[in-house]
């Protein structure tokens, strides 16, 4: 994870979507490219602690920047890592990948392609299989 950076800007969420309020939007860099994002709340980035003390957590405003220290930042990766093993996984196993937070489900998808997945599609022209 050598070449992996977190991102500066960390987006807030807004506080009407279906993610726990409050949650900020993470890009992960790999040598300046973005390559995931991913949200993180209390849930998945829960405040770091010693002996009972808090020593870290995201704040509760949504409009508060979130500042990781390296510390932070290392969980974050780790996070990242924890993720593309999933998907790793299930691309193993043939499952679909429709369940990651950014991308489109598979069923927008058939629609947007106008059918159920049993057309031909040669030269802009579309024409049904059997």
């Amino acid at each position: 994870m050598d070449n992996h950076t977190v991102s500066t800007t960390i987006l807030p969420l807004p506080s009407d979507s279906s993610y726990p309020s409050p949650s900020w939007l993470v890009t992960i860099l790999r040598t300046g490219t973005p390559v995931d994002r991913f949200y993180i709340n209390d849930d998945n980035l829960p405040p770091r602690t010693n002996k009972k003390k808090v020593l870290w957590k995201l704040p509760s405003d949504e409009h508060v920047q979130v500042r990781l220290n390296a510390k932070d930042e290392l969980r974050v990766l780790n996070l990242y890592k924890l993720r593309k093993k999933e998907r790793k996984k299930k691309a193993r196993n043939n499952a679909p990948l429709e369940d990651l937070i950014y991308s489109v489900p598979l069923e927008i998808i058939k629609s947007l392609d106008g059918g159920n997945g049993d057309e031909k599609k040669e030269g802009g022209i579309t024409e049904e299989i059997g």
